[in-house]
């Protein structure tokens, strides 16, 4: 079973169906749950995927009775979580600089580059950005 790490904006695309690419995701989905991967993610998932869901409750794009149940489903994926210790802080702190991206983004691209596993991402901005850094940063369409 191969690892991998998937971006927010990926994880997302199953709950919310008017995002575009969601073909792609689903593919990815559907190997999670048969199996077929291993999903590897930092804690900060979590928080994020709960403010995407928030976030589309007050645009109206999903109601809250749907996204309780994103949410549930989504806390009961077969995720393998990774905390930072305080020496990962610093090399997530100096990446988002070194690279101009955000410390959020950091701490997936520098976990995939430690844990030497793929990080797949729709943000082509992330990917143009990380190229020097990583070969393991990757469009969903890659997958």
């Amino acid at each position: 079973m191969n690892k991998v790490i998937l971006d927010n904006s990926v994880i997302v695309k199953w709950y919310l169906q008017d995002e575009e690419s969601s073909d792609q995701a689903f593919k990815i989905f559907q190997d999670l749950i048969d199996k077929k991967i291993i999903l590897s993610e930092p804690y900060l998932i979590y928080y994020e995927f709960n403010n995407v869901i928030n976030i589309a409750v007050k645009r109206g794009r999903i109601d809250i009775k749907d996204a309780i149940n994103a949410i549930e489903l989504f806390n009961s994926l077969p995720i393998i979580k990774y905390d930072f210790l305080d020496e990962h802080y610093k090399n997530i702190f100096k990446n988002a600089v070194d690279l101009g991206i955000s410390s959020y983004d950091s701490s997936y691209i520098s976990l995939a580059k430690e844990i030497n596993t793929p990080f797949f991402t729709v943000d082509k901005d992330l990917i143009t950005k990380c190229k020097s850094f990583s070969n393991n940063v990757r469009h969903i369409n890659e997958y």
